[in-house]
């Protein structure tokens, strides 16, 4: 499969199996497609790669801990691409490598400790617009 737009193969063939497997719920023309081929630096960070009414797609990179945080209106599923790390879901702290898939309904606490560097994708539905990310107080985060 050749890369289109920056879009690493493996993702690319992913998108084809989710969103084939969504059927007639994904619009002919997305709503939005874009990606930036280099991550941002610093410890995470999230690229759009797709969105439709329904979902959105992200490439996430993580190079360091993401606190335990909720999203109230969202469900995320991730699927690791590259590296080695732990994650948070809800009160059982999950080992993760390439090929893990996780998903955290709405409402469940969750957290990312990367081992090494982690990329993965990440499914948010509704679309993920980065706002509906709370992190409750120091007191109630949960450590490995």
């Amino acid at each position: 499969m050749m890369p289109a737009m920056g879009i690493p193969s493996r993702i690319q063939a992913l998108l084809v199996i989710i969103l084939g497997a969504c059927q007639g719920s994904v619009p002919d023309t997305p709503t939005h497609l874009w990606v930036d081929p280099a991550p941002s630096p610093g410890e995470f960070s999230s690229e759009l790669l797709f969105a439709t009414a329904e979902q959105s797609f992200h490439r996430a990179s993580a190079r360091g801990r993401l606190a335990a945080h909720l999203h109230e209106k969202h469900a995320e599923t991730v699927y690791v691409l590259e590296g080695h790390g732990r994650m948070l879901l809800g009160e059982t702290w999950i080992d993760l490598g390439p090929g893990s898939l996780v998903h955290v309904p709405v409402g469940t606490l969750h957290a990312l400790h990367p081992q090494t560097p982690m990329t993965a994708l990440s499914i948010f539905a509704p679309p993920f617009d980065g706002k509906d990310r709370i992190f409750p107080p120091q007191s109630e985060r949960r450590t490995p």
